[in-house]
């Protein structure tokens, strides 16, 4: 590696010898832990003094999971990222700003090394609420697969809806032509036993009609027959 393509490393070691670890204040799902704010404030001038600057941006993947982006950016034009998935257990405007605020704080916080939670020796690993809301239900094998065959999974057929239809929509505005017509064929052929799996699923029928499914199946059969281009 070369000077100039380790200088934001060894930067980034300087800013960890000055930080001080945010104070743990605000009760969460796994005991206390410091606030966004707080963490900001622990963080910020270790940063600036070795030329740092940090921000957040919100991805939206194809299968309709939200992440936060981390970027840790260096003035030598090095960096750092990661992504955390922004989990809104409530599905309202107050638990999406509540699974941000946590991805950010914790995206920051593993970039630059800060412990900003207490320890729990990974106790709890895998068992808490992210959000601190309600206990959720275990994740089911529901599995979602795009035209290449990646995969992603949902807790709940309606969950497994949601991101299906998302997928194929993105996929609709991305493809044109053959490309698009390979891409239904794909979706049809891959995802066929969710596919019927929605179909027959009772809750899903009002009179007769399955609007969800017809929903997914029209999208699919644009696909299938998409006008050569």
């Amino acid at each position: 590696m070369s000077k100039e393509n380790s200088t934001h490393i060894k930067a980034l070691s300087k800013v960890q010898k000055d930080l001080k670890h945010a104070k743990k204040d605000d009760k969460g799902a796994f005991g206390k832990y410091a606030d966004l704010a707080t963490v900001y404030d622990a963080i910020k001038e270790p940063l600036a003094n070795n030329g740092f600057a940090y921000c957040h941006e919100m991805i939206n993947t194809e299968d309709g999971t939200l992440y936060v982006e981390t970027h840790l950016l260096h003035e030598t034009g090095g960096s750092f990222k990661t992504r955390i998935p922004a989990i809104n257990q409530k599905r309202d405007m107050q638990g999406l700003g509540s699974a941000i605020t946590y991805a950010k704080r914790y995206g920051i916080s593993m970039i630059v090394g800060l412990a900003s939670e207490e320890d729990d020796d990974g106790k709890r690993a895998g068992t808490g609420n992210v959000n601190n809301l309600a206990k959720t239900n275990p994740i089911s094998n529901l599995l979602i697969y795009n035209s290449k065959g990646d995969v992603t999974k949902a807790p709940t057929l309606t969950e497994a809806v949601r991101k299906l239809d998302i997928m194929l929509a993105n996929q609709l505005k991305k493809y044109k032509g053959d490309e698009l017509k390979d891409c239904g064929v794909q979706m049809r052929e891959k995802n066929q036993a969710l596919l019927q799996r929605v179909k027959n699923h009772k809750e899903f029928i009002d009179d007769g009609n399955n609007e969800r499914f017809n929903q997914i199946d029209k999208k699919i059969k644009q696909m299938e027959f998409a006008k050569d281009e």
